[in-house]
């Protein structure tokens, strides 16, 4: 048997907190945070466009299931980039300015909805009920490689949350 295609599946959790809007700490966090994401999709870019039938993925997620509702379903569903549907032809045809613009975009709405409305950053919630969902497990014809990207300060901030047991 060939060996399995190798494809990559990236997951990005922004941190979108209080610590966005934090004058006091840090002014330029939203333009920080900004140029991380526009990092790791030039980067993801690199990587998948000069392959072809992959099954990259891209997806940027929030932790709090309050944001992931609403305007923020929305953004979400705009900041997934799975290129296992995208078969015959080479990535670089998926790779036009328009999705570039449309990460960008993305971004800039996901940050100014948040800015209006930070929440805690619960990642304990997240870890253990929405991330073994987002991860790519590998079979005899696939073999993913699963990276998984934190933008936060460091400070959990999960308000009023009860503890999920294991």
């Amino acid at each position: 048997m060939p060996p399995a295609n190798t494809s990559i599946n990236v997951i990005v959790i922004p941190d979108l907190s209080r610590r966005i809007t934090d004058k006091l700490n840090n002014p330029n966090q939203i333009s920080n945070d900004t140029f991380a994401l526009n990092t790791v999709w030039r980067s993801f870019v690199n990587y998948s466009k000069l392959k072809q039938n992959t099954k990259d993925r891209l997806m940027v997620d929030v932790t709090d299931i309050d944001q992931a509702k609403g305007q923020f379903s929305d953004v979400a569903n705009q900041l997934q980039f799975d290129l296992s549907t995208h078969k015959g032809q080479s990535n670089r045809l998926y790779f036009t300015n328009d999705k570039n613009k449309q990460f960008e975009q993305a971004i800039t709405t996901m940050y100014q909805s948040a800015k209006q409305r930070p929440l805690g950053a619960d990642y304990v919630f997240y870890f253990k009920r929405y991330l073994i969902n987002h991860i790519k497990k590998s079979t005899l014809f696939d073999n993913y490689i699963n990276k998984v990207i934190i933008i936060t300060d460091g400070y959990l901030e999960a308000e009023n949350k009860p503890q999920i047991p294991n």
